[in-house]
């Protein structure tokens, strides 16, 4: 893995995963009796690449919430554009 982009691999493996497990790019909905479907809409999945200027080893030894930076961690999500 040294001198390779991990952004760009974890990209990459999971664009290949997605031809075979095409349901995990499309999109929840709610359908009649408020039943939730998958539509397979093909979109793909929201892949967020981040810098962050703490280390793994600063959480301590066990990696268990509360996180003291745990709003830092979060992206929110744009909603939407429907047609």
């Amino acid at each position: 893995m040294q001198g390779k982009d991990p952004t760009r691999f974890i990209r990459e493996a999971l664009e290949a995963t997605l031809v075979f497990y095409y349901p995990f790019a499309g999109r929840l909905r709610e359908g009649p009796n408020r039943k939730l479907m998958v539509d397979c809409t093909g979109e793909g999945v929201l892949f967020i690449e981040a810098d962050a200027d703490v280390t793994l080893e600063e959480f301590g030894e066990a990696l268990h919430p509360p996180f003291s930076c745990f709003e830092e961690l979060l992206y929110e999500v744009p909603a939407p554009m429907m047609c």
